[in-house]
């Protein structure tokens, strides 16, 4: 399968998919968690009871978590993919396919948002990066035939970009 193949408007279809499941399951926790924190049963015993308080804290950290959802599933509806000619560099939209040292293939799709989420597109695995992280940094304006570094700890990575839709 050709990168061309992979469309991405399909992709970012089933990741705001994912994204919305993951903002209802969020929200039912969120939900639970907040009657937990209220329930007869997590009132102190006495002053040395912090059940009520733990759960407060629970609580408010799983809101949190249902407003970052909400905030990058907003941020996925307003997403349009962009096209990419052969030489054109990489930017927000692109499907990007790396190789590395050993000749493994990668396909990533770079994203505002999503990063480490991993999509099936026919019998390929696309990566959501994001432009913050470092290989979606490394790639921001590269073009097909360009070689990227990365550093993780003392020992350095290379990739060759051999394709970009």
């Amino acid at each position: 399968m050709t990168l061309a193949a992979v469309n991405k408007e399909d992709l970012l279809d089933a990741l705001i998919g994912l994204a919305d499941r993951q903002v209802e399951d969020l929200t039912r926790l969120a939900r639970e968690t907040a009657a937990g924190a209220t329930h007869e049963e997590a009132r102190p015993d006495d002053n040395k009871d912090t059940r009520a308080l733990e759960q407060t804290y629970l609580a408010r950290g799983q809101a949190e978590r249902v407003v970052s959802a909400e905030s990058d599933l907003l941020v996925l509806r307003s997403v349009r993919c962009l096209p990419f000619a052969e030489d054109s560099p990489v930017a927000a939209t692109a499907l990007v396919e790396i190789e590395d040292e050993d000749g493994v293939n990668r396909t990533l799709f770079l994203l505002p948002v999503a990063g480490g989420t991993k999509l099936e597109s026919g019998s390929r695995t696309v990566h959501i990066i994001t432009p913050h992280s470092p290989l979606g940094q490394a790639l921001l304006e590269k073009c097909e035939g360009d070689e990227v570094e990365i550093r993780t700890g003392k020992t350095p990575r290379f990739w060759e970009i051999v394709g970009v839709s």
